[in-house]
């Protein structure tokens, strides 16, 4: 009997499917838990802090553009924020989100391809600040495009995150310009859509069961959906993977 092609229990060395890409994701995570984990940790809290502050000046805005009327003593909203001042403000929101979650993907990201080249992963890696402007701008440059999408009644946004699915990867691992890493992703992502879709659509219920499982499951399935990514893109692109 012939040998078992070696790529048969290895997914570094298979063909890209959605099963390898997330169990490669898996066993990686597992080999570097504590590192990621104390580095989830970190940067959770800090995008937690922000996004608080956020969510209380956007509900500042919506009173503001409210119409509140005095009845026997007591305070009463009488009108909410038209449509379009809706969409406005959740464009806004989106804005801020995306950009610290785009921050956070970054700094994942980092760890992820990592892993894919074989490199240490510890958390000071993770939390490094190299790049720190160019990842900034990117992440910006993301949200802002997230969140016209969002004008779309919301449909847009996922179109926009869909295909820029590989754009902190471009900027880490080919120091593009972050006009040319969204570029990049872009066409990564037209050339491949199919693969590119089923990554997509399984990264989102393996997000949606991690903010099912509160704040203990997203710290699991967002670092599992970078390392999967990081491991599509690797293969997409033609590179090799470290075992």
């Amino acid at each position: 009997m012939p040998p078992a092609p070696a790529y048969a229990t290895d997914p570094a060395t298979a063909p890209w499917s959605v099963g390898n890409a997330f169990t490669y994701a898996w066993a990686k995570f597992q080999q570097y838990l504590s590192a990621i984990l104390i580095a989830m940790l970190i940067l959770f809290v800090i995008g937690a802090i922000i996004s608080f502050i956020w969510f209380v000046v956007i509900g500042m805005l919506t009173r503001a553009f409210s119409s509140t009327e005095t009845i026997s003593g007591i305070t009463v909203t009488t009108a909410s924020p038209g449509f379009f001042i809706t969409l406005v403000l959740g464009a806004l929101g989106a804005l801020v989100y995306y950009t610290v979650y785009g921050f956070i993907q970054a700094a994942i990201a980092r760890a992820a391809l990592a892993i894919t080249e074989g490199r240490p992963v510890d958390t000071a890696l993770i939390l490094s600040t190299d790049k720190l402007g160019p990842i900034i701008v990117t992440a910006f440059l993301v949200s802002v495009f997230t969140a016209i999408g969002y004008l779309f009644c919301g449909i847009g946004s996922l179109v926009v995150s869909f295909f820029l699915t590989f754009t902190f990867y471009f900027l880490l691992d080919q120091n593009l310009a972050p006009f040319d890493a969204i570029k990049a992703s872009f066409n990564l992502v037209k050339d491949n859509l199919a693969d590119v879709f089923i990554l997509f659509i399984v990264s989102a219920v393996v997000t949606f069961i991690g903010f099912l499982l509160c704040f203990v499951g997203i710290i699991v399935a967002a670092p599992l959906v970078v390392i999967a990514t990081a491991f599509t893109y690797k293969k997409l692109t033609n590179q090799a993977v470290a075992a």
